[in-house]
């Protein structure tokens, strides 16, 4: 018999020819006519969507910006941008500055001078060992922690730990200062260079295009001026040793310049700048100077006068003015995922640039309102950082600080999609405003013990209150920027004496100084000068 297809098996045929008998020319007209109907509809709402989001996200941005600017912080980019100065006072167009602070296709740039001494060797001063990233991990500084007379232990202590630890490189048997010295001895044209110019060259000017985002304007090199601040300093120390106060004196200075390469320039790496150097070099200078007794009177006084004239709350209140504004511009300029979102900066893995790839199309489709929406709510937030301080009494409001930074976390807990968002634009300022506050207090302390010594060698004693210094040996004494009280003080006998102020918490724990704990976490802010015998 011959085969017989089942009576349930269709025939292919009309299979494929069923969709061509569904889309007749009339549903297929009719399908057009409904789907264009859908894609207008779509397209008016979007239309309508950007249109109300835009107005709405402007008049916001408006708002804020009135409010902001009613506070006197300029929004305006171009206020911030510094003006060019002629190249024959411009600290950074010293030779040394210049090699160090522009890349070697730069028409500032200036090539190693051979009488600097050798260029390898004085690289090697700063490497770093086992492919490190830490400052403290640098050849320089771990032999500065052993050169260095420590504040709270005495050289051999210090050099009996880091052996412990592992960490000594001094060999045994060798004196560290003569290693130091030896360090040192063929960069020392490089540092005469160096004072030179911050003596001569009044202003820094940093040769860049200034046109750009602001978060690609000119910026000082923070390793290199870090690096440089390491040699003037131990350079210093070697100095004040061997008695050349004039030698140390100018290192200081020196210090202060490259700490302020370019001021308007971004203040975030201008503040870790300023406050690494600064406190962490400049002021530990004459701390040690103070400590050796090796000041003449002139000097001294030339320390109250420069400690009266500083002010860095002033500082951090002109930096946090040029973060706001140049987060605004960089956001409504040139509006990129890359500013809420970090890890769209290290995109490694396939997955990460496709997630980075898929946030820049989502940024780029969004209303411009909603851009408008999160810098109008970065640019509030930012500005609470300010709120707490009072620059004309030098002021810091502890109590609306914690006001400020509940309201910033509530902003943060709400989980509300452009909070969220203008929350991760916003850097933490925390840190940089209790090493700001430090700084300010070491500045104004470095006055006072100045003054207390100028006292000390007048009337063979130590005052029995800060008052009385005021006004032959200090025109003025300013206040703890936290307690708005005089600095704390106490006179322990005719040479010795504790100073201190209250620290963050707004506690005054004594002006104890805890010996094995570093000084960022001291309950209280210590004048380490405070026990001159325990060095």
């Amino acid at each position: 018999m011959p085969n017989r297809k089942p009576k349930y098996l269709p025939t292919l045929g009309p299979v494929l020819l069923a969709p061509f008998r569904f889309f007749t020319i009339k549903r297929l007209f009719r399908i057009a006519k409904w789907s264009g109907c859908t894609l207008l509809l779509l397209g008016a709402l979007l239309t309508l969507l950007y249109f109300v989001e835009n107005r709405r996200g402007k008049s916001e941005w408006n708002k804020i910006k009135a409010a902001v600017e009613a506070k006197g912080i300029s929004l305006n980019w171009a206020d911030y941008i510094p003006d060019s100065i002629p190249d024959d006072i411009n600290f950074v167009e010293t030779p040394v500055v210049a090699y160090f602070q522009y890349d070697p296709d730069h028409p500032h740039y200036r090539p190693w001078q051979d009488r600097w001494g050798n260029e390898s060797d004085f690289k090697q001063l700063f490497r770093f060992e086992g492919g490190g990233v830490k400052a403290s991990e640098s050849f320089i500084l771990k032999g500065e922690q052993i050169w260095h007379e420590s504040r709270f232990e005495q050289n051999d202590r210090r050099r009996e730990r880091f052996r412990e630890e592992g960490g000594s490189i001094i060999p045994e048997g060798m004196d560290p200062w003569e290693q130091l010295d030896a360090q040192i001895a063929p960069h020392r044209q490089l540092l005469d260079d160096l004072r030179k110019a911050a003596r001569m060259r009044s202003e820094s000017y940093i040769h860049d295009d200034y046109s750009k985002s602001p978060f690609e304007a000119p910026m000082p090199s923070f390793q290199h001026v870090r690096n440089l601040a390491h040699l003037l300093f131990a350079d210093s120390l070697l100095a004040l040793r061997q008695g050349d106060v004039h030698i140390a004196l100018e290192n200081a200075y020196c210090i202060e310049r490259l700490a302020d390469l370019n001021p308007g320039m971004y203040f975030l790496v201008n503040a870790m700048i300023d406050v690494v150097a600064t406190k962490g070099f400049e002021i530990p200078i004459y701390q040690v100077a103070l400590r050796d007794d090796v000041l003449d009177n002139e000097q001294l006084r030339g320390l109250v006068e420069m400690s009266l004239q500083r002010h860095a709350l002033a500082d951090f209140e002109g930096g946090m003015h040029h973060e706001i504004a140049g987060g605004a511009e960089a956001v409504l300029r040139d509006f990129k995922p890359e500013m809420f979102f970090l890890s769209a900066l290290v995109a490694q893995s396939p997955w990460d640039k496709f997630i980075g790839s898929a946030l820049e199309t989502v940024f780029r489709a969004m209303p411009e309102g909603w851009g408008y929406i999160m810098v109008s709510r970065n640019v509030y937030y930012t500005s609470l950082v300010l709120e707490p301080y009072d620059v004309a009494t030098r002021s810091l409001d502890l109590e609306e600080m914690e006001r400020n930074r509940q309201t910033i976390e509530e902003m943060i807990q709400e989980a509300r999609f452009f909070n969220l968002l203008a929350a991760m634009a916003i850097p933490a300022f925390s840190k940089v405003t209790e090493t700001t506050l430090t700084l300010q207090c070491q500045q104004d302390m470095l006055g006072i013990a100045s003054a207390l010594e100028l006292y000390r060698r007048a009337n063979d004693d130590l005052p029995v209150s800060l008052d009385i210094l005021v006004p032959d040996f200090i025109v003025a004494l300013h206040k703890d920027p936290v307690s708005g009280k005089d600095y704390r003080y106490e006179r322990i006998d005719q040479k010795t004496f504790r100073l201190w102020a209250v620290g963050i918490d707004g506690m005054d724990d004594g002006g104890i100084l805890e010996p094995n704990i570093r000084e960022s976490d001291q309950a209280d802010i210590v004048w380490p000068l405070s026990y001159p015998h325990s060095f």
